[in-house]
């Protein structure tokens, strides 16, 4: 793929159970890089997966006060979410540094993004091409993946107003606001990116529900197959396996304990 792409994604103090799952199901995405930034000791041998080591949360939390100009107020790992709007701003430098690692080059990447790392990536190549990334400048809109033009039009935005809207305000309050999700989307539509977005591509795990439900279409007994890199949903209909369809990736939501015990048990086979 001609398009370069980078996801950044961000562990402090301690990994989640699914991120093993996550890693391997990255590494095996060639066309897409990945940055971790962390103050684990992360191995991984994949080139795609890059990693921006921290002495600490707050060493990583001083370094993003002082570029961002003010003084955020975020205190734990998980508010970080909210920064994910201005990481082509925070992470300037070190991104294009990951590229010339990369690549050897002084070019940038095309694409930009964020992700969580409570999923598994299936064959992100069947959904993410070249003729889908020229013609789109969001690729998907949720917080647990998303990608953006790497232009200073849309890397600027996390800056500026939208409605009652400011990023600043929203850093300040205790709690997760999903601004990743919610404003920032919206900012990017009013600044006139093409967003393509299609939630059929992602088998994401309803909350509050036992089977293994997915937005869209679902069948009575369906099950989710890690398969040769792929997230692959099956039916048995009259004693004989179909497969019905493949996802980007599955994504885990609020339960992990039914993930984890699924998983665990066999890495192969998610059953609803």
């Amino acid at each position: 793929m001609e398009n370069k792409i980078i996801v950044i994604t961000s562990r402090f103090g301690s990994l989640s159970e699914f991120f093993d799952l996550w890693l391997k199901s990255a590494s095996r995405n060639k066309d897409v890089d990945f940055l971790i930034l962390t103050d684990i000791d992360i191995k991984c041998n994949a080139d795609n997966i890059m990693v921006e080591k921290y002495s600490s949360f707050k060493q990583f939390i001083n370094e993003v006060n002082e570029k961002i100009g003010y003084n955020t107020g975020i205190v734990t790992p998980f508010k970080t979410a909210d920064l994910r709007p201005a990481y082509a701003f925070l992470f300037e430098d070190i991104i294009k540094q990951k590229y010339y690692e990369r690549y050897g080059n002084k070019g940038k990447y095309d694409f930009w993004g964020y992700c969580d790392t409570d999923l598994i990536f299936g064959d992100l190549s069947h959904f993410i091409s070249d003729d889908t990334l020229d013609n789109c400048d969001v690729f998907q809109t949720w917080g647990h993946f998303t990608l953006v033009r790497n232009i200073d039009k849309f890397n600027q935005l996390y800056g500026a107003c939208y409605k009652q809207y400011k990023l600043k305000k929203s850093l300040k309050l205790p709690e997760n606001c999903m601004v990743e999700e919610g404003p920032f989307i919206l900012q990017l539509h009013a600044a006139g990116a093409r967003i393509d977005s299609d939630v059929r591509r992602i088998a994401d795990i309803k909350r509050n529900v036992f089977e293994f439900t997915v937005d869209g279409q679902n069948y009575k007994g369906q099950r989710f197959i890690y398969q040769s890199g792929k997230i692959i949903r099956i039916i048995e209909n009259e004693g004989q396996i179909c497969v019905v369809d493949e996802f980007m990736y599955m994504h885990f939501m609020s339960k992990p304990s039914i993930a984890s015990t699924t998983t665990k048990q066999n890495p192969a086979l998610l059953q609803g």
